[in-house]
């Protein structure tokens, strides 16, 4: 996200195969229909044949997911996850308009193991569809009752949002796969400061793990070498009038994207059409140990180590580290001495 200013070569060819395609397909269109259940084998793709819709096993897992991959050069990048945590365990299962207008996915008992959950949509009104931006729109009536793009795993493509509702204070974050294994909710997440400081942050659980400095219009300030008025047109909205803050990019091609790996690290990612393969552009934090967030504690400095290992963590000037321990921060040697005449540490 904050890496769209990155202005370095291609580094760290990267090949991702994730999951597995079932050996025959049925015949492929852009919408499901009432009545007309999308079974394990079958897909929808896209009018422009970029994106597809189907079923998947995830890495050496056995389990049956219903996701959304690139259909025209990378069939085997996962960008989209719908039953991330309720897995279908064999080929029985399917994807369907149920009978109250919602899209759910199915076991072969006609079990919901994941619904869009709309609320108050009327039955048989409903029609989903795959669209080029690889967004999986529920249309109800004719107008939009859910989108993939408002529920965004591990993945942020041109034409989504990540941002905060500044009247709710609803985060809409990214959020990893578990393992290359298992699609479900991981560790590490991704958005906007709650605080609203215009900025994003990586958390493990709810400890933030890495920053990039809050957005000044053109860059943001945190991270090195990032080149203002970037070509992919990346955008903070005018928050005041909309009431709600986010960060966009705009449809460049629909090579570029940026993944939330488990392991915690944020990789914008273009394919090469040459190679037929994915190489890394761009990631945060990942080459040293002080691009994570207070790696030595508060009231300390880190610097990094020639290995790339341990960093070598340091003091600010009359501060000592606590019970010795070089990452656990560091408090005054001597205490500051308040009004009341009692002591204080802060």
């Amino acid at each position: 996200m904050g890496g769209l200013y990155y202005s370095g070569v291609f580094s760290a060819f990267i090949l991702i195969s994730v999951f597995s395609l079932p050996a025959a397909k049925a015949a492929s269109s852009f919408q499901l229909l009432p009545g007309k259940p999308l079974p394990d084998g079958a897909t929808l793709v896209s009018s422009g044949g970029i994106f597809e819709l189907g079923f998947f096993c995830p890495g050496n897992s056995a389990n049956r997911y219903v996701g959304i991959w690139y259909h025209n050069f990378s069939t085997s990048t996962v960008l989209w996850v719908a039953n991330r945590k309720s897995p279908v365990l064999d080929r029985s299962g399917s994807l369907a308009i149920a009978d109250d207008g919602n899209l759910v996915v199915l076991d072969g008992q006609k079990a919901v193991l994941w619904s869009s959950k709309v609320t108050s949509l009327q039955s048989n009104r409903s029609t989903a569809e795959l669209f080029d931006s690889g967004n999986l729109m529920l249309n109800n009536s004719g107008v939009m009752a859910w989108q993939s793009f408002d529920h965004p795993c591990d993945t942020y493509l041109p034409g989504m949002k990540v941002g905060l509702d500044l009247i709710t204070n609803v985060n809409q974050v990214f959020t990893s796969w578990r393992s290359e294994d298992d699609p479900a909710p991981g560790n590490f997440s991704i958005g906007i400061a709650p605080d609203r400081s215009t900025q994003f942050f990586i958390w493990e659980g709810n400890k933030p793990w890495w920053r990039s400095g809050r957005w000044n219009g053109q860059v943001f300030i945190g991270i090195q070498n990032m080149v203002p008025n970037y070509i992919y047109g990346f955008r903070l909205n005018n928050f005041q009038q909309e009431n709600k803050m986010y960060f966009y990019y705009s449809q460049f091609n629909s090579s570029h994207r940026y993944v939330l790996t488990p392991d915690g690290v944020e990789r914008h990612l273009v394919w090469a059409n040459d190679s037929k393969n994915w190489y890394q552009y761009w990631a945060q934090p990942f080459s040293t140990q002080c691009e994570i967030y207070n790696r030595c504690g508060n009231n300390a400095t880190c610097t990094d180590s020639l290995d790339g290992n341990s960093p070598n963590c340091s003091c600010l000037k009359g501060f000592e580290f606590v019970g010795g321990n070089l990452s656990g921060g560091c408090v005054r040697r001597t205490p500051l001495l308040t009004k009341s005449g009692n002591t204080s540490y802060r």
